[in-house]
């Protein structure tokens, strides 16, 4: 069930900006003294990763565990990236049709849970869509498109396909000829991977981000919540976006957003995104500017947001609601250029109250 945003306490009109699709994570620490400890670095090529942790854990014990996640995300990347051509998923986009591949448990786990998207979606999430976002001139080496035929699209089509995935136990097999990239689940499945590591080292306060993904669980040296701040986007493109409106706060919960308000570009007077739904091979035209999931892990809130940009408004909503522990925020964009904004009831819940 949605509400409209007006109805939201206080009359907040929330948006959430992402900049590269990335939260803005802060927390305000009212203490003079806290044990907040932080934990940064660079994965998956070029993307920050930050942990926050409110622990009495010695420096020493600090470097062990985030020795760990770094050998973690090393071993991750090499297993998830599509731009190292020795990779795991490159194996598998390189293998010849109806050949096994033995696969670890959690790129199983991936494969399992992007089926179930996929599934539940009726195609909207398909993580072999590249082929298409490469035809539209959003791939890896973006490109100028003059003009698409209805032809071109059909036969770059025929060469996407989730359902052509078979599992066996612990292998993988393709049935065509296809290509996986698992970009739009793979972030958020990480941030739940390394929360597991602190839990597994007795670390039970903490914020985890990986690109604007983010999970949340427990509380600050002051006893506060870790809090999220979300943005209020402008209307330029190429607009600078600094002021926090909302704070969103979590307890052993999962945000990630989805949006195409940034990249995309203009022909004839007609908006193509970099957000392709599967199913027509065309960039989808919903007037969804930007969609926010909550759920209890990353993994399911970041495939969500990428399956809620594809959907349309209703398909969306009554997918949610189908969903027990999920919330999300709709961006609608109005015939005026001006942003509407819905959401599930649940979501206002989070919301901090002056």
């Amino acid at each position: 069930m949605a509400t409209d945003f007006n109805k939201i306490p206080h009359g907040k009109i929330i948006f959430c900006f992402i900049v590269l699709l990335s939260f803005t994570i802060y927390s305000f620490n009212r203490s003079q003294k806290s044990s907040l400890k932080k934990l940064a670095g660079i994965t998956m090529g070029v993307i920050p990763y930050n942990i926050t942790l409110n622990t009495n854990k010695s420096n020493n014990e600090l470097k062990k565990i985030h020795k760990l996640i770094e050998e973690f995300l090393k071993s991750f990347d090499f297993e998830f990236s599509n731009y190292k051509p020795k990779s795991f998923i490159n194996r598998l986009n390189k293998l010849s049709v109806n050949e096994k591949l033995k696969s670890s448990k959690r790129f199983i786990f991936m494969i399992k849970e992007s089926q179930r998207l996929f599934e539940m979606s009726k195609g909207a999430f398909d993580p072999t869509v590249s082929p298409l976002i490469n035809l539209w001139g959003f791939g890896e080496k973006p490109k100028k498109i003059e003009t698409i035929t209805k032809a071109d699209v059909q036969s770059v089509k025929s060469k996407i396909g989730f359902e052509s995935i078979k599992l066996f136990d612990n292998e993988i097999m393709k049935e065509k000829n296809i290509s996986i990239n698992l970009s739009a689940i793979a972030k958020g499945y990480a941030v739940d991977l390394i929360a597991e590591i602190l839990d597994n080292h007795d670390i039970k306060d903490y914020l985890v981000e990986i690109g604007g993904e983010v999970l949340s669980k427990g509380y600050k040296p002051n006893g506060e919540q870790f809090r999220i701040g979300i943005e209020i986007p402008k209307n330029n493109k190429d607009g600078f976006y600094e002021k926090f409106d909302v704070i969103v706060n979590l307890d052993n919960k999962a945000i990630a957003t989805s949006g195409n308000y940034r990249n995309y570009y203009e022909k004839d007077g007609k908006r193509y995104s970099h957000i392709i739904d599967p199913r027509t091979g065309y960039p989808a035209d919903n007037k969804i500017a930007r969609v926010t999931v909550i759920a209890d892990r990353c993994a399911w809130a970041d495939g969500l947001a990428t399956t809620l940009m594809v959907l349309d408004i209703k398909e969306g909503l009554k997918l949610i609601d189908s969903l027990p522990g999920v919330e999300a925020l709709f961006s609608i964009r109005s015939e005026e250029g001006k942003f509407e904004m819905k959401s599930t009831l649940g979501f206002n819940k989070f919301i901090e109250k002056n």
